[in-house]
């Protein structure tokens, strides 16, 4: 066999392993592209809500109202709850704002009062 003849049949094979190292590339680079959008875009692990502990339970007044019911009024109790909210940007559905303030979570006392049973607009 002629070395024309051998370049013949060598050629084509180099051109057929160079397009699937080529297509392989290809899939390879697909691949880590997608990766890498996933990492960036997967929540982070601040992102979830605050654990149920964060808030301590309500506690309720055990004391009676003071004096009789007038007229329309319902007593209130009060006692003390937790209010507030940690920064939403850390949390996944959270939003952009800030809130700074509603933070940080922290516990609030009220003394019972009389409320008017109903509503009252102007």
């Amino acid at each position: 066999m002629t070395s024309k003849a051998k370049l013949r049949i060598v050629q084509p094979l180099r051109r057929k392993a160079t397009a699937r190292a080529r297509g392989g590339a290809a899939i390879v680079a697909a691949v880590l592209m997608a990766a890498v959008v996933w990492y960036v875009s997967r929540p982070t692990q601040n992102a979830t809500a605050p654990a149920a502990s964060v808030f301590a339970p309500t506690r309720t007044n055990s004391g009676l109202p003071p004096g009789p019911v007038p007229e329309g009024m319902v007593w209130i109790p009060g006692g003390e709850f937790s209010m507030g909210s940690v920064d939403p940007r850390a949390t996944l559905y959270g939003g952009p704002d800030a809130m700074a303030d509603a933070r940080p979570i922290h516990r609030v006392y009220v003394d019972g009062f009389w409320m008017d049973a109903t509503e009252v607009t102007n």
